[in-house]
């Protein structure tokens, strides 16, 4: 086989791949995964998930704008709750719900956590 041939088949595997995994499903974690985690495993979730909510209160206030009400509401809420009270208030909550284990984690902590310290129920 020619150079050409080489680089044609090798650009045309590498697109294969990449096509292959941009089909992938985004990976959402809901309660069958969190009930399979470790401990140590859901307080990491945890923390990435405060972080990012921290990340876009500190960008908007550093832009001069207004975060996102849902960050808002979410940091108001869980700003005083330790990573293992969280961790067992979401474990608690999947346990009572079973049959919402297809709920994304964020969801249930929303639920939990977040939608009783506004006086708005939760949807």
């Amino acid at each position: 086989m020619n150079k050409l041939a080489h680089y044609t088949v090798g650009i045309g595997l590498i697109l294969c791949h990449v096509y292959a995994g941009a089909q992938q499903p985004s990976l959402v974690v809901d309660g069958n995964v969190w009930m399979s985690a470790s401990t140590e495993e859901r307080k990491a979730f945890l923390a990435g998930a405060n972080s990012m909510i921290a990340l876009e209160m500190a960008y908007a206030k550093k832009k001069g704008t207004t975060p996102s009400v849902a960050a808002t509401t979410f940091y108001n809420a869980t700003g005083k709750v330790t990573l293992d009270e969280m961790s067992g208030r979401i474990t608690s909550w999947y346990e009572n719900n079973p049959n919402r284990r297809d709920l994304p984690v964020l969801g249930a902590a929303w639920i939990d956590m977040v939608s009783p310290s506004t006086g708005k129920p939760a949807q």
